[in-house]
């Protein structure tokens, strides 16, 4: 079986079917050349005189002319051989007889149209594949919506119960302490901390902030307002913010990409989406951050080390993050709007303070 699929091949048959010719070509040339010494020998004994000489030639001549016929007729005696053997076990199968230029074209072409349906079928295992892998992933992504909006309803409610029960209903400047339903990893949790009164304006303005820090994206905007809040509480502990209040603080202190004056002069950043994310993280008091969430950066760029460029391998809690800035601190969260990421983490000052604080 073997032997007959080589005979089927085409590259097989390529490289017998060079033997062939090499043979084929011998059988000429050789001849030649031995013409050639034959004429030289009858040169040799035209021009003697010498008997022995004349002898010796005559001899010579007979053996190249009888070694020209049969190297000659090699290629006949070979053909001759093969196609005298038992017709209907080697006709179609003998390597030597399928060794020909038009049958290997036959069987090249054979070979590319089973490679062609070969690859066809691959591509159509693939897209297959591929197809229950986006229908596996689309369930998981509904399952994972459901299961964040049974989290905030209960959050929700939790929060409301507890306002409540505390009779805390009006907006302060102080802190209702942190109820936790979030956790590492989830940069949209739900944390209670302090409510600010903020004019219209002011809020008009650090809306801008926010979404020329991160866009269009709700949950990314809402955890840029919630660092604000987490920036200003913390360096107003260490007596950092010279007692400005949050809004004089956070337009002033130059930590965030608009700047008050620029936040002034580009009224495009006015979104009311945006200014939904401040109103509910800093007027309201819902954070979606932990309270000693201190530092985010864009990401990968602000993130140092070519291994850092992979989020996936962090870990929350565990993760060691260095920025072009000097910053240093542990991995909290990713949030992601299109092409655009922001990375949270916190300092080991932030981290102190979380746990002087209780937050």
């Amino acid at each position: 079986m073997l032997f007959l699929d080589l005979c089927e091949d085409s590259n097989s048959l390529s490289f017998i079917l060079f033997v062939k010719q090499i043979i084929n070509l011998i059988s000429i040339v050789v001849p030649i050349v031995l013409i050639l010494m034959l004429s030289v020998e009858f040169l040799k004994m035209v021009f003697s005189s010498d008997d022995k000489v004349f002898s010796k030639g005559i001899k010579g001549i007979v053996t190249k002319a009888i070694a020209a016929v049969a190297i000659f007729f090699v290629p006949t005696l070979v053909n001759l051989l093969l196609s005298l053997m038992n017709r209907a076990a080697f006709n179609d199968s003998i390597c030597w007889i399928n060794a020909e230029e038009s049958t290997i074209q036959s069987y090249r072409a054979v070979e590319e149209a089973q490679k062609k349906m070969e690859e066809e079928k691959n591509r159509a295992e693939n897209e297959e594949a591929e197809r229950v892998r986006k229908a596996k992933e689309e369930v998981r992504e509904k399952t994972r919506e459901e299961n964040e909006k049974k989290a905030k309803e209960e959050a929700k409610k939790k929060k409301e119960e507890a306002y409540s029960s505390s009779g805390n209903s009006s907006s302060g400047s102080t802190s209702s302490g942190n109820t936790n339903t979030g956790g590492m990893n989830d940069c949209n949790g739900s944390y209670n901390g302090t409510k600010y009164n903020l004019t219209d304006q002011e809020i008009s303005e650090l809306a801008r902030m926010v979404k020329g820090e991160y866009g269009s994206d709700l949950v990314g905007m809402k955890a840029v307002a919630s660092h604000m809040a987490n920036l200003y509480e913390y360096r107003k502990s260490n007596n950092a913010t010279k007692g400005q209040s949050l809004y004089q603080y956070i337009t002033t202190c130059g930590w965030y990409a608009t700047a008050r004056a620029n936040v002034r002069l580009n009224p495009s950043y006015n979104d009311a989406r945006a200014q939904q994310a401040v109103k509910d993280v800093l007027v309201n008091g819902n954070r979606t951050l932990p309270l000693y969430i201190d530092e985010f950066d864009m990401f990968p760029g602000d993130i140092l080390g070519a291994s850092m460029n992979d989020a996936a391998s962090y870990q929350a809690g565990v993760t060691r993050l260095n920025n072009r800035y000097g910053s240093s601190g542990t991995y909290f969260c990713i949030t992601r709007s299109g092409s655009d990421a922001n990375i949270f983490f916190y300092t080991d000052g932030a981290l102190r303070y979380k746990e002087k604080n209780g937050l």
